[in-house]
């Protein structure tokens, strides 16, 4: 049975962790949804609806009859996907407001959530992003090859998902070994419908390795000659891309 406890003060605009969100939230997927369990110290754990996730926090939606969280309090977040094994990771609550007139919107933020999510099942990636702008699949058929050329050598990868800012490449995992952030890269592909050959730099902001496969997040260089030349044809590729994607997405719910 859960009791309800005092109404907190919700956290003032200026400083709600929504205003300063570091990375993009996904909304949970209609084809493939994760199911989150929410754990809570002294009381059974419970199953609540998953609004979005990024690599750095969640977004959770209760009924507002059930036990109210309070600003801070530590929480437990069991997240799977069918039979795949469950992900958990420990959050604190940073914010909270009403949703309608049933339902409460918790954000949380993940502590220390690096440790989980470098041995995370690669099916996971694409739900923990961390990029501030929306990023698309390349198709929704095929997966463009990526070539990641650096330091005389090159790494032939795929390309996971893309947005105007960067790109994820997934790679066998032995050859992302020896790879560390802030790495600089050139990155060659060709987008599906567009003749050119995209040449573009980018910087590695990270890397999710897992036991067969890595996925390398990478920061397009806006400054670069390459990137002004090419940047207008990749953000109306993006653009079509989002609007592919949602149709599909609205047709499957």
């Amino acid at each position: 049975m859960f009791f309800w406890r005092k109404q907190p003060a919700e956290t003032p605009p200026a400083t709600a962790p929504e205003n300063q969100r570091g990375a993009y939230r996904r909304g949970n997927s209609r084809a493939q949804p994760l199911e989150l369990t929410l754990r809570v110290p002294g009381i059974a754990p419970f199953r609540v609806e998953l609004a979005d996730l990024s690599a750095t926090g969640a977004g959770l939606r209760l009924p507002r009859f059930d036990r109210l969280l309070t600003f801070g309090e530590r929480v437990e977040l069991a997240i799977s996907s069918g039979m795949r094994q469950e992900v958990l990771l420990g959050a604190r609550v940073v914010s909270m407001r009403r949703d309608g007139p049933g339902h409460v919107r918790y954000g949380v933020e993940f502590l220390a959530p690096e440790a989980v999510l470098r041995g995370l099942d690669p099916s996971y990636f694409r739900h923990f992003n961390r990029r501030r702008e929306r990023r698309v699949p390349p198709s929704l058929d095929r997966r463009p090859a990526v070539n990641v050329e650096l330091r005389g050598t090159s790494i032939a990868g795929v390309m996971c998902d893309i947005s105007e800012g960067g790109v994820a490449v997934s790679v066998p995992a032995e050859a992302a070994r020896g790879l560390k952030e802030l790495t600089s890269v050139v990155l060659r592909f060709h987008l599906p419908g567009l003749r050119d050959e995209f040449c573009l730099r980018a910087t590695l902001r990270h890397c999710s390795r897992g036991r067969v496969q890595a996925q390398l997040g990478f920061e397009f260089d806006g400054a670069d000659r390459g990137y002004e030349e090419q940047g207008g044809a990749l953000a109306e590729f993006v653009r079509e891309r989002t609007r592919e994607a949602e149709a599909w997405e609205r047709n499957v719910g």
